[in-house]
């Protein structure tokens, strides 16, 4: 459980570091980014999971399921399962239409733009994408099926990621197609965290 608090400090702390706000301001992103509400609400389901007492689980389940349908789904069309796991650093630049799946594993500095689907195919059972670290999902871009991404990956705007993807790799269209291995970039993070 601490390990998702810590995670939920290291997210807030990406959209805080990106405006040039000190380390004690990470609150105040709250209010200024709507994005962080839906990754304060994913990262509350983690911890309510986590618990081991299963009355107490259950009793929490309700009021986070309340806070997902509302805040989330309806008021930011932004659907992240509590069971996807999620690395630190989950950014989410625009909201709209994104979807992460259950079964969803990402490293750290995972960025998400708005049309963003992550799940599973329907043909291949329960399979879903693994990625690694510092991944960029640019705007409409579908990962389906259990692909693995490598890290310092680069997914273009309305591409569809249906095969594994190495590291360093930019891909665009549909299906995606690498078109050089420049890797990520702009990703910014603070020296002090350490992940």
């Amino acid at each position: 459980m601490k390990q998702e608090f810590l995670f939920l400090l290291y997210d807030l702390d990406r959209w805080a570091y990106s405006k040039n706000l000190p380390i004690y301001l990470i609150w105040l992103v709250l209010f200024i980014y709507p994005a962080t509400w839906a990754v304060l609400i994913y990262r509350f389901g983690r911890i309510i999971n986590m618990i081991p007492f299963k009355p107490l689980r259950y009793i929490l389940k309700m009021p986070y399921y309340i806070l997902k349908r509302f805040i989330c789904e309806t008021y930011l069309s932004v659907d992240i399962s509590d069971g996807a796991k999620i690395g630190p650093g989950f950014y989410i630049a625009h909201l709209g239409s994104i979807v992460v799946g259950t079964g969803v594993e990402t490293g750290s500095n995972f960025s998400i733009r708005q049309g963003v689907t992550l799940g599973g195919s329907g043909n291949t059972g329960l399979s879903h994408p693994k990625v690694g670290d510092n991944v960029v999902l640019a705007a409409g871009s579908k990962v389906i099926g259990g692909v693995i991404l490598g890290s310092n990956i680069i997914v273009g705007a309305n591409s569809v990621v249906v095969k594994n993807i190495p590291n360093n790799a930019r891909v665009v269209g549909i299906p995606s197609k690498i078109i050089n291995y420049d890797g990520v970039y702009g990703i910014k993070i603070r020296d002090k965290w350490n992940y």
